[in-house]
């Protein structure tokens, strides 16, 4: 009897537990056709991939493998790799050219 209990709420939490991160994901939404169709100023959050990393001692700058010519930009050093990502952030112009300041990467 304690096993099949056991069993019941275990496949309940799990249940909740992958309900919970469905609902997560679809508050963040993430999209890679945000980024070109933004203007200056507003906040941006993206589902995107990094195909280039240049990292200063105290800004970063990042390649986004995006039609649109934006980068990104950290001020901090950065240690992430190429791949996909969730990233967010605030479009700004910066001698003429378009860049996100970024305020949270998380990887996939």
């Amino acid at each position: 009897m304690k096993r099949v209990a056991l069993l019941r709420i275990s496949v309940i939490l799990s249940l909740i537990g992958v309900f919970l991160l469905f609902l997560i994901l679809n508050i963040f939404e993430y999209s890679s056709t945000e980024l070109c169709n933004s203007k200056t100023g507003d906040r941006i959050k993206i589902k995107t991939r990094i195909k280039g990393i240049t990292s200063y001692e105290k800004v970063s700058f990042i390649e986004f493998d995006e039609k649109c010519d934006i980068d990104g930009v950290v001020f901090d050093f950065l240690k992430v790799e190429k791949g996909e990502y969730y990233i967010s952030g605030k479009l700004v112009e910066y001698k003429g050219m378009r860049e996100l300041l970024i305020d949270e990467i998380i990887a996939l």
